[in-house]
């Protein structure tokens, strides 16, 4: 027995994952003596056909036994393998040795339990009988068949409790267990009897005659006591047809999915919930990357459904070419084609493809696992295939290197500079201009802006009444570290002197004349737009061949102390 309970739970756990969408799934399990020889199979068939194909960790679990009276086992969120194994264990601690079936009070029971649900949950019910209404003496439920005296109208109280229960439009499924022949009720004392029926009242978790009747769940509305207004049918036998629920619920009086028990269900033909079953091809012989899959779904149900199939993963890879809407009518089977892309890393030849579907409704169609064996090829369009990647790849790094040319020319032009004037190289001899105008280049160096980008741009020589601009933009000594408005000051050189006149006086706060002397190496300040002081000065300019020169005492002009440039 023990290693059929590791078995079980083995089984369960390896098609067991996580739900898109949680669901209330219900299962009310006969535990009358009749299913004793069959029990093992039984947990076997609601393990297979319930937990494993349909159950999701996530899920929310509940399991209902029944004979003479209804009791909650299990009302819990399956979140891990230990939740599992608890449900399994319980199911096999069961003792089916009930000597009645009431199935009125046990489907009064489920329709009370079912109604606490939270508003707007997706719930299944399960109910797994004989179908047959064999009541303990005591019983309020005696007599099933009543009759409403303003109306005449006939009513099966088993039939009234199976509608009520669908009338949310959750998905109800019944499982016909095997009919026990032999008669198991003849040799009950009234005495036993009587103490069956207080058990019921008494029992935590079961229902007492008063609950039931004040439950709501009876169909003749303001009608809580069955003895007003309603005459009892004073026949009725235990063998009675209309004592039995799967009576009504064929020929389509009632749109509830049924099946039959049939031991374990090893061949995994059917199942006991009704979900829609997918058919999967054995082999597809020969398959290039690119191919179908063509499967075969059914709904056993009286209502059309809809399928999303989001994903096919094969290992850890996506291999579904896209999304997926499944339509299936009512009692339907469908041939569909699924448009699979394999990657390019699997290697040509006989294989094995382990699928496993992934839905986003809570339909759970099964199995969402197959095993195909296929023979993979690669064809010539494969090959281009794999060299249109490649063009791909080599596409994305061009437009990334564009994208970082264009990232420098908007970066360039937001700071008022032109790709021409920074990037110009002046080739200048400041050597020999020096020589013939006897006078030095003047730089302007802005205190944390790196020059070198600009060149020589903010390098120029002077004459008499010669007027440079400074500022952003076009100015002749520009300034980019900053946004600045072009030409906010002019340098002007005059009888062998700098001046510095001021053009727009908001820049120069701390300046208070008009025209001001500029002296070599002095710092003075602009303010910017954003409210910033920063610092700059104006030097004579020493060419790099001039610095040699003076270290090497090759001239008797040394020039200025060049740690002054290192600011």
């Amino acid at each position: 027995m023990k290693k059929r309970i590791v078995l079980i739970i083995l089984i369960a756990l390896s098609a067991f994952s996580l739900s898109a969408k949680p669901i209330d799934v219900v299962v009310m399990l006969d535990t009358s003596e009749s299913v004793l020889p069959i029990y093992e199979d039984l947990v076997d068939y609601i393990v297979k056909n319930v937990l494993t194909n349909h159950v999701r960790f996530g899920d929310t679990f509940h399991l209902i036994s029944f004979d003479s009276k209804p009791e909650l086992i299990y009302s819990r969120q399956l979140k891990d393998s230990k939740d599992l194994e608890e449900v399994v264990a319980g199911l096999l601690l069961l003792n089916p040795l009930g000597k009645h079936t009431d199935l009125v009070m046990a489907l009064k029971y489920l329709n009370q339990h079912v109604s606490s649900l939270s508003e707007g949950s997706s719930c299944e019910i399960i109910i797994l009988t004989d179908g047959i209404h064999d009541p303990p003496p005591g019983s309020p439920f005696q007599e099933i068949i009543i009759y409403d005296e303003k109306t005449g109208e006939k009513i099966n109280l088993l039939e009234n409790e199976i509608n009520s229960i669908s009338r949310f439009g959750w998905k109800v499924s019944l499982v016909k267990l095997p009919q026990n022949i032999s008669d198991t009720t003849s040799d009950k004392s009234s005495d036993n009897n009587s103490a069956e029926l207080n058990d019921i009242d008494k029992s935590s978790g079961s229902l007492s005659k008063t609950d039931i009747d004040n439950s709501g769940s009876n169909t003749i509305a303001g009608e809580n006591n069955f003895s007003q207004n309603i005459q009892t049918e004073s026949t009725i036998t235990t063998n009675s047809p209309e004592n039995n629920i799967f009576t009504f619920t064929e020929n389509g009086k009632s749109k509830i999915y049924q099946t039959e028990f049939n031991g374990s269900q090893e061949n995994g033909n059917q199942t006991a919930t009704g979900s829609p079953r997918i058919t999967y091809p054995e082999d597809l012989g020969k398959i290039r990357y690119h191919f179908s899959l063509p499967v075969e779904i059914e709904n056993f149900f009286d209502k059309p459904i809809l399928l999303k199939l989001d994903s096919v993963m094969l290992n850890s890879s996506d291999i579904l070419k896209e999304q997926l809407n499944i339509k299936l009518n009512e009692k339907q089977k469908k041939k569909v084609s699924i448009d699979l892309l394999l990657p390019y890393s699997e290697q040509p030849g006989n294989t094995e493809l382990d699928l496993k579907l992934v839905f986003s409704d809570t339909n759970r169609a099964y199995p969402e696992t197959a095993v195909i064996s296929v023979t993979l090829k690669k064809s010539f369009s494969d090959f281009i295939k794999d060299i249109n990647i490649l063009f791909k790849i080599l596409f994305l790094i061009l437009i990334a290197a564009v994208l970082v040319i264009f990232f420098f020319i908007f970066f360039s032009s937001f700071v008022h500079v032109s790709v021409k004037d920074s990037y110009k190289v002046i080739k200048k001899d400041f050597e020999e201009m020096v020589s013939d105008k006897n006078l030095r280049p003047v730089a302007l160096k802005v205190i944390g802006q790196n020059d070198s980008r600009i060149g020589s741009r903010n390098i120029h020589s002077f004459n008499d009444k010669t007027v440079k601009t400074i500022g952003g933009g076009h100015s002749s000594y520009l300034i980019f570290l900053y946004k600045i408005k072009p030409h906010i000051a002019e340098i002007t050189h005059e009888e062998n002197k700098y001046f510095l006149k001021i053009v727009e006086k908001e820049y120069f706060p701390l300046i208070k004349d008009e025209i001001t002397e500029v002296k070599m190496n002095e710092i003075f300040k602009i303010k910017t737009e954003k409210n910033m002081l920063i610092e700059c000065f104006f030097y004579e300019y020493i060419s790099p061949l001039e610095k040699i020169n003076t270290i090497m005492k090759l001239t008797d002009h040394r020039g200025l102390d060049g740690s002054i440039y290192a600011k």
